[in-house]
């Protein structure tokens, strides 16, 4: 009869503390097994096996969901530095799209040596030269920003075209 008491005891301490444990999965778990175990122990050294198990497994859950408390809080928190870096990296790429969108735009006069941003434009409004955005070779493909002033290819010394 007395086994009965301290198993019941032991399943009625097991159920509080899933109910009373918190939200963190580490936290319920901690608690559960804190309690079952400090129930075993508690009914195992008490000379009232009832009286041992409530308190050894109040005790068990307590630390034990303490423990798993702490965890479940380093683990958000490396959640939260995760979703941070993320969204590092997500507004670096979009900077440099916006910049290679705004490269896009300029262009170059090799007459007026000069940067235009005029969307759509492929004449110079001042002088009527062609604009380029930059110059290539069309043997090794090396590129070449529109404003160095390089007509030749540094590798195959042929003429850079212009795009």
């Amino acid at each position: 009869m007395e086994q009965r008491s301290t198993l019941l005891s032991i399943i009625a301490a097991g159920i509080c503390l899933v109910i009373l444990s918190g939200c963190g999965a580490k936290e319920t778990e901690g608690g559960l097994l804190g309690g079952v175990t400090g129930a075993a122990l508690g009914a195992a050294v008490a000379g009232d096996e009832a009286e041992g198990a409530l308190i050894g497994g109040t005790l068990g859950a307590l630390v034990g969901s303490q423990i798993g408390r702490a965890s479940d809080e380093r683990d958000r928190e490396r959640a939260a530095a995760r979703r941070a870096k993320e969204q590092r990296r997500r507004e670096d790429r979009l900077r440099a799209e916006k910049r290679d969108l705004e490269r896009q735009l300029d262009k170059w006069c090799d007459g007026c040596k000069k940067w235009f941003r005029i969307k759509g434009a492929t004449m110079c409004p001042r002088c009527g030269k062609n604009l380029i955005q930059e110059k290539f070779c069309g043997v090794c493909g090396d590129k070449f920003s529109a404003d160095t002033g390089y007509k030749f290819c540094a590798r195959c010394r042929v003429p850079l075209k212009s795009r």
